[in-house]
């Protein structure tokens, strides 16, 4: 059957063709979500490694740590805080750090570390921890807070007072611990590596500067505040210089469930301690939550004071962006 259209109504099918294809081509594509403007803290640590010798001790070079310790904050965006490692924003010698906060209320104290530098692992070299008062640092979007130069010297904040001996006022950012055995400067982590999703970040630590013990003796336990791709997870075994062979590692849920175990393998430690870190790659994804980091050997697991009690262990991974 041969179908026949009047002239008037191709020209209402035109019509309204053109109106649906205007309509299709002016319409105001969606709101893309804007990434968070941060606020950047930037620690400059002017001291030349080894250039005085130690007061006491064996009289070796020194070695100086400088940054602030984070002892509380509000942030505004929670959810845009990727917390440092142990709370401490810290500077090597001769070496500038820079940090990105989200705009909130920040208290702070200016943390220094003085300490030997020497290559025998079986020796803990004599140190001294220095802190000034804490302060308050209100963190504004797209603004820039120096600390250092030479030690405060050239501080956008005013002038709290001079270093007095002594440690943090939260213990997380550490301090000097006497012992045999020490945790290394020098540690094994997953190379970045930037991907479709983003770019590998370590999203948790548990580890100390200071003396390392036998034994983990508290949980281990970290947050995430959204999923991540685990791609990395390392303990450290030091054992008195003797290392452990490699058992296996595991997060568990505070719901109970349990991620791996995952065989490790090893890599030698300070001083060419075998099997001295234990590391996996898990490639799996996590939800936002509080994690129990798992390992096999907890007896060679390496603690102290300033891990509170709980096994020396970090991980890296890519953050998904979602619960």
């Amino acid at each position: 059957m041969e179908h026949k259209f009047s002239k008037p109504m191709i020209v209402l099918w035109v019509a309204l063709s053109l109106s649906l294809g205007c309509g299709l081509l002016s319409r105001t594509p969606p709101a893309q979500p804007q990434p968070q403007v941060m606020g950047t803290i930037l620690i400059v640590n002017s001291y030349t490694r080894g250039s005085d010798s130690f007061p006491g001790g064996m009289g070796l070079p020194v070695t100086r740590e400088y940054g602030v310790c984070i002892s509380s904050y509000n942030p505004e965006e929670p959810s845009a805080l990727i917390r440092p490692t142990f709370d401490l924003i810290l500077a090597k010698d001769s070496q500038t750090t820079t940090y990105q906060l989200p705009p909130g209320t920040y208290t702070l104290q200016e943390w220094r570390m003085d300490s030997e530098i020497n290559q025998d692992p079986l020796y803990s070299p004599a140190c001294k921890t220095y802190v000034r008062p804490t302060e308050t640092l209100f963190v504004t979007a797209g603004s820039t807070y120096v600390f250092g130069s030479v030690f405060g010297s050239d501080r956008t904040l005013p002038e709290p007072g001079a270093f007095v001996e002594g440690n943090p006022t939260n213990p997380n950012c550490g301090g000097c611990s006497q012992g045999f055995g020490e945790f290394p400067t020098a540690i094994p982590t997953a190379s970045p590596a930037p991907t479709s999703e983003g770019v590998e970040v370590e999203f948790f630590a548990i580890r100390s500067i200071g003396a390392a013990y036998n034994g983990a003796t508290a949980p281990a336990t970290f947050t995430i505040y959204e999923s991540w791709l685990v791609t990395y997870i390392a303990t450290y075994h030091w054992n008195d210089a003797q290392g452990a062979e490699p058992g296996t590692i595991a997060l568990q849920s505070s719901d109970g469930t349990v991620y791996g175990p995952w065989q490790a393998t090893s890599l030698p430690g300070q001083g060419g301690v075998p099997n001295a870190y234990w590391i996996v790659n898990p490639g799996i994804v996590i939800p936002a939550g509080t994690y129990t980091v798992i390992d096999s050997d907890p007896g060679t697991w390496a603690q102290n004071q300033e891990t509170g009690g709980a096994g020396m262990s970090w991980g890296n991974g890519i953050p998904q962006g979602n619960p």
